[in-house]
């Protein structure tokens, strides 16, 4: 039984379920045909950053936007958007540096930013929350 996952979920666990064994990460986990527990393996990968972020929309043609939230001046929070769906990207006319050049991108950078890789039945991409929005990029899978 091997695992795979992200060093912040690694480190969320609590402490007394992880373990380190010559240098290798392990997490005690239920194993479902004993029904006891055991010490897997784990494969830690990173979490995606600005950077990658900022190469797969230059990298990838055809991108798709996906607005969950964004920031309402009138109430002074993040409101939920009414369309939640998939679109084509469309430019932008704002700030290229907060925007990416995308409509519905809004970043704050300074690490303000969280970046999860996306992937569901139709699409893979990036999911980015802030304290500005909650949106996803992604392109449609082949």
């Amino acid at each position: 039984m091997n695992l795979t996952m992200t060093k912040q979920e690694y480190f969320s666990k609590h402490k007394d379920y992880r373990s380190m064994i010559d240098g290798k990460p392990y997490l005690m986990v239920l194993d479902k045909n004993t029904g006891g527990t055991v010490l897997a393996p784990v494969q830690l990968k990173r979490n995606p950053t600005l950077a990658t972020f900022k190469s797969f929309i230059k990298k990838t043609p055809n991108l798709y936007i996906s607005t969950k939230s964004s920031f309402d001046g009138m109430v002074d929070c993040c409101m939920p958007c009414e369309n939640q769906g998939f679109s084509p990207v469309q430019p932008s006319n704002g700030n290229l540096e907060h925007t990416l050049g995308i409509a519905g991108v809004w970043l704050v950078l300074g690490g303000g930013d969280r970046f999860y890789a996306f992937e569901d039945d139709h699409f893979t991409g990036f999911e980015v929350y802030n304290c500005c929005g909650h949106f996803y990029v992604a392109t449609k899978k082949a």
